[in-house]
């Protein structure tokens, strides 16, 4: 921790909540290597220096970066107040973080998702399992969690409609999604290729859209497999994006609202959030009626203040 002296004081007036103290401690070292960089405290830095620092540390969700944010200012506050030498007002005029970071996490539209899975993937022409990745992916976009985007069975696909019953609830199939979902319901074999040679192999027995060619995926697998690709492509240079199910499932829900937006409907993040909120449920979260619905209120709420930022990082 850079100028641990001064920023203990700080913390020691600041809480003595553990949990936040810790926190704090995390935040600063994390900001430690641009103060080396400087050879000075953050708190005596101009904007422009501080706004490429809270950039690269930042979160996508706005609760993590006004959090940290949060931290930040009251120690530049509390440096002025104490007469730091050099305490300035730069970290006071930062506005908007993070915007950088959506860019390289998240998509704006199916176009963008389809140039992502072109980098990652073999083209569905291929007829290879990356068939089974693309359609994954495709599925998160519009809209379905991963249990259940791996229960989905080729009956449950409508491709003369474009969509996915699942559930009584009907899932878009995007355009650029349409030849990798129809290979996975129609294909029996997928080619497997390898440098000496490429192979017809058959997909494992049963009906699932998204079963393989040994056996059916599992989300721990299909998060991993789908890691491994994105990583192999930035070592390379090929893309500069980095996406997992939650980002991709919350980059649709954004890039819907904002088709709404456009024409003149009212946004609203209430189905979101009460998806989101309920999956937790069934994990141990209190289920009071009450407490269940000022839940839902809070993340529908900031569903809308991310929206935001998502808006002004690939539309403003």
């Amino acid at each position: 921790m850079f100028n641990e002296e001064i920023k203990s004081r700080f913390l020691k007036s600041y809480t003595e909540n553990i949990l936040m103290a810790r926190n704090c401690h995390y935040l600063f070292n994390t900001c430690e290597k641009y103060e080396r960089e400087w050879g000075t405290d953050l708190c005596t830095m101009d904007e422009a220096s501080l706004q490429k620092m809270v950039d690269d540390i930042a979160g996508l969700r706005t609760r993590t970066n006004a959090t940290k944010i949060s931290i930040l200012r009251d120690y530049v506050k509390w440096c002025i107040a104490n007469n730091i030498p050099g305490a300035c007002d730069g970290m006071l005029k930062i506005k908007e973080v993070g915007l950088d970071n959506i860019k390289t996490h998240m998509v704006s539209s199916p176009l963008h998702l389809q140039m992502y899975l072109d980098e990652i993937c073999l083209s569905e022409d291929r007829k290879s399992i990356d068939n089974t990745y693309r359609c994954f992916y495709w599925l998160a976009y519009a809209g379905m969690s991963e249990e259940d985007i791996l229960s989905v069975r080729v009956k449950d696909v409508d491709l003369d409609n474009m969509s996915v019953w699942f559930n009584g609830v009907s899932y878009p199939i995007y355009r650029e999604a349409l030849q990798s979902v129809k290979n996975c319901a129609r294909l029996n074999m997928f080619t497997h290729y390898n440098a000496k040679y490429q192979k017809d192999m058959p997909r494992t027995d049963g009906d699932l859209l998204l079963r393989g060619i040994k056996s059916t995926p599992t989300p721990a697998k299909m998060r991993t497999k789908l890691s491994r690709l994105s990583k192999e492509k930035l070592d390379s240079g090929k893309t500069n994006l980095q996406l997992s199910h939650a980002r991709v499932w919350l980059s649709g829900i954004f890039y819907r609202a904002y088709e709404r937006e456009r024409i003149g409907i009212e946004i609203s993040f209430r189905d979101a959030a009460t998806q989101s909120v309920m999956a937790k449920a069934e994990n141990g979260i209190d289920t009071s009626d009450a407490k269940i619905e000022n839940t839902i209120r809070r993340t529908a709420n900031l569903y809308l203040s991310d929206y935001k930022r998502w808006k002004m990082a690939f539309y403003s």
